[in-house]
C-alpha cells in the first residue's frame, strides 16, 4: 500500500511523462521509493546532433506495475469506505428505530436537538 504522497506522484507520472533530473539529483525519497519498487521507468531523452549524450534528459513515467499497484490502492479504498459508510447509516437507522418506538426517548431526542 502506498502513502497519500506516493500515491499523488505515481498518479501524476502516470497522467503525464514527466522530467526527473532533479528529483535525481536531489534524491527525493518518492521518487526513489516508486523507482526500487518498479513502479515508475526512466529514459533518456537526447535532443537532435547530441551524440554524447550530454544533454539528454531524464524523464520517467508509470510502469504496468506503477498502474496495477494504482489500481489496487483505488479498489482497497473503496473495499474500506463503503462498508463503512452502510454501516454507519444502519447503525443511525437502529437508533431511530429505538428512538420511535418509546415515546419519553423519542421526546428525549427531540429536546436533544432543538
Amino acid at each position: 500500500m502506498l502513502t497519500k504522497k506516493q500515491y499523488k506522484f505515481l498518479k501524476k507520472v502516470s497522467k503525464s511523462e514527466m522530467q526527473c533530473d532533479d528529483l535525481q539529483e536531489n534524491g527525493d525519497k518518492i521518487y526513489l521509493y516508486l523507482l526500487k519498487r518498479e513502479f515508475i521507468e526512466t529514459y533518456l531523452v537526447c535532443p537532435d546532433n547530441d551524440i554524447y549524450q550530454k544533454n539528454a534528459k531524464l524523464y520517467c513515467r508509470a510502469s504496468e506495475s506503477g498502474n496495477v499497484e494504482l489500481l489496487l490502492c483505488r479498489q482497497e479504498r473503496y473495499h474500506f469506505w463503503i462498508p463503512t459508510i452502510l454501516s454507519i447509516i444502519a447503525i443511525i437507522a437502529s437508533f431511530l428505530a429505538v428512538f420511535t418506538q418509546n415515546g419519553e426517548l423519542w421526546q428525549w431526542l427531540k429536546g436533544l436537538l432543538l
